[in-house]
């Protein structure tokens, strides 16, 4: 077990500069951790109205969703995520790692060293300094235009 002043500065600190990568690039991350597998919309939405994370913990997993105006209103987020959508294609959003490019739908932060991405294809296993780094790649949503 993690001492709580090591814990502390994890939360402060580090949490933070992933939460801030993200954001720079126009995204906010919602604590999925209770979020089932087979998830209805009615969880999305609950996820959503919880709003963004302020903080980030370990053993938690983190959902990627666009900023919105009101991020704890579904209807905004889904309405910035399906916006999103349509610029990218209808793919998922990606980011550069050391070992490649991969789609990205979040993150769990396992311990104070080390975060999985969240790929379809399976998780990519990064040192926190490398998962901020990629954060960074995310295509920026602040470059789309609207209509």
């Amino acid at each position: 077990m993690f001492k709580k002043s090591v814990v502390a500065e994890f939360v402060m600190v580090y949490g933070r500069e992933l939460i801030d990568a993200v954001s720079e690039s126009g995204w906010n991350l919602y604590d999925s951790t209770n979020l089932p597998d087979t998830g209805t919309r009615q969880n999305g939405d609950d996820v959503i109205r919880n709003g963004p994370a302020e903080e980030l913990q370990a053993g938690r997993r983190y959902v990627l969703m666009p900023l919105a105006e009101k991020p704890r209103s579904p209807i905004r987020v889904f309405a910035e995520l399906e916006r999103v959508a349509l610029a990218l294609g209808r793919k998922m959003p990606t980011i550069s790692t050391p070992t490649g490019r991969f789609s990205l739908t979040g993150f769990r932060i396992i311990n104070l060293n080390l975060v999985n991405i969240n790929t379809p294809d399976g998780d990519q296993h990064l040192h926190y300094r490398e998962a901020v780094a990629a954060a960074r790649t995310l295509f920026n949503t602040s470059t789309l235009r609207y209509d």
